[in-house]
């Protein structure tokens, strides 16, 4: 009996490349990425990897705009059931900074690329383009240094989460709660 030719799943095979690469970046930081542990890790040759990801940069560029992607639709959809326009961004900014579980796969993912963008600042464009963006599209604050100290704030919250060995879960949440009543006066 012949064996059946594998079906080519291309769309499946980035996924798990991505993934792979987002596994080690979470477990050891992005600079541990090798094309050849992710080819590993994914099941599939070097070969297979470079016909998807021309090289290492391509794959950590596509990686970190996946990942941007998803923080894009999280903050969106808490937009969307904001039904105060004032501060919406800044207050779903803020909502998804804080609701971040820094045991998740997507959050260790997060701390190794934030970590790789302090280190490398074209890695840190691609972000900066994007707050950008959204400040141009959510212009609606009447205070835009109210807003970036709460931003800034909301990045401490869940920097504190992977810095700190303990953390002080009351006083968070309260700081949690006074930058959310910060953003109904933006």
């Amino acid at each position: 009996m012949a064996s059946l030719p594998r079906r080519k799943q291309p769309q499946q095979v980035r996924r798990n490349l991505l993934n792979a690469a987002a596994e080690i970046a979470s477990e050891h930081g992005l600079e541990f990425v090798t094309t050849a542990e992710v080819a590993k890790r994914a099941g599939v040759t070097s070969g297979g990897l470079f016909h998807h990801f021309p090289s290492k940069k391509h794959l950590i560029d596509e990686m970190i705009n996946a990942f941007m992607k998803s923080v894009e639709t999280c903050i969106e959809d808490l937009i969307k059931k904001d039904p105060d326009p004032r501060g919406r961004f800044t207050r779903a900014y803020l909502v998804s900074s804080y609701g971040y579980d820094p045991r998740s796969v997507d959050n260790r993912l997060l701390g190794a690329i934030i970590t790789a963008m302090n280190r490398d600042p074209e890695l840190a464009e691609p972000w900066a383009d994007w707050m950008e963006k959204q400040m141009e599209k959510y212009d609606q604050e009447k205070d835009p240094i109210l807003a970036s100290i709460v931003r800034y704030a909301a990045d401490g919250l869940w920097m504190e989460i992977f810095a700190a060995s303990h953390v002080d879960f009351e006083k968070r949440q309260a700081a949690f709660q006074r930058l959310m009543d910060w953003t109904r006066q933006l």
